[in-house]
């Protein structure tokens, strides 16, 4: 009778640690899943982060791509650029213009001649934009926020759209990209060198300064040691 109530109690001890080693194992699989699963959904929202990213630089691009198209179709509609239309020709087609720009010479002027801020109104009554003005010599982008668009011209590209940072309280270009983001954009749009080809990327409004890429005179690569808004893109229009 004693007898097997000892050797009762040595099974239920051996089956108590038993019961012990399989919870404690029990768990640590189960550590392990968690482990997994939770490494598997941050690099799901990671993956997920850079493919929203990614559509956006896309996007954008294809902003570019929609304001580069209405110039173009203005000037094989009208055989003018946009804003450098002459005033009586620009009058008998219902178009905005006047002022004292130096129309007729094949330059979009920026900014005193106000032949830019003509052409966002005649890209316009002509139905070939539909972004914003920002009420001056720009219009608003709807895909990057702060950030949108003038048209003028400088010696390395002949007359140019410059994507760069607009508000309505500060109308003066401030860089609106990342260097990062410049060069995706360069990719998609042009051949992924800052300084040449027919997109330029720059920080403020010096093609080839050194917030964004490295130094002029050549500017062959991006900084990624910067990681803020340093840059300004403009494209090649017209002619």
């Amino acid at each position: 009778m004693m007898s097997g109530i000892v050797i009762s109690n040595k099974y239920s001890n051996a089956r108590d640690r038993l019961k012990g080693n399989l919870i404690v194992g029990f768990t640590l699989v189960e550590m392990s899943i968690i482990l997994v699963i939770i490494g598997l959904i941050i690099g799901g929202v990671l993956a997920g982060k850079d493919l929203v990213y990614d559509a956006k630089i896309k996007r954008l691009a294809q902003e570019m791509q929609g304001v580069q198209l209405g110039i173009q179709v203005f000037i094989d509609k009208y055989n003018w650029l946009p804003g450098d239309m002459p005033t009586a020709e620009a009058s008998a087609y219902g178009f905005s213009s006047g002022g004292t720009g130096n129309y007729g010479d094949s330059l979009i002027e920026c900014c005193s001649t106000n032949e830019n801020r003509w052409a966002w109104m005649q890209l316009g009554q002509a139905g070939l934009i539909t972004l914003q003005p920002t009420g001056g010599h720009n219009i608003y982008s709807e895909v990057w926020d702060a950030s949108g668009y003038r048209v003028g011209n400088n010696s390395s590209l002949g007359n140019r759209l410059q994507f760069a940072g607009y508000t309505t309280t500060q109308p003066s270009p401030f860089p609106a990209l990342t260097p990062h983001e410049a060069e995706k954009l360069d990719k998609i749009l042009d051949n992924g060198q800052p300084g040449s080809g027919n997109m330029r990327i720059s920080s403020g409004n010096g093609i080839g300064s050194t917030g964004c890429v490295t130094p002029h005179p050549n500017p062959t690569a991006y900084r990624y040691d910067v990681s803020g808004r340093a840059c300004v893109a403009y494209i090649k229009i017209g002619y």
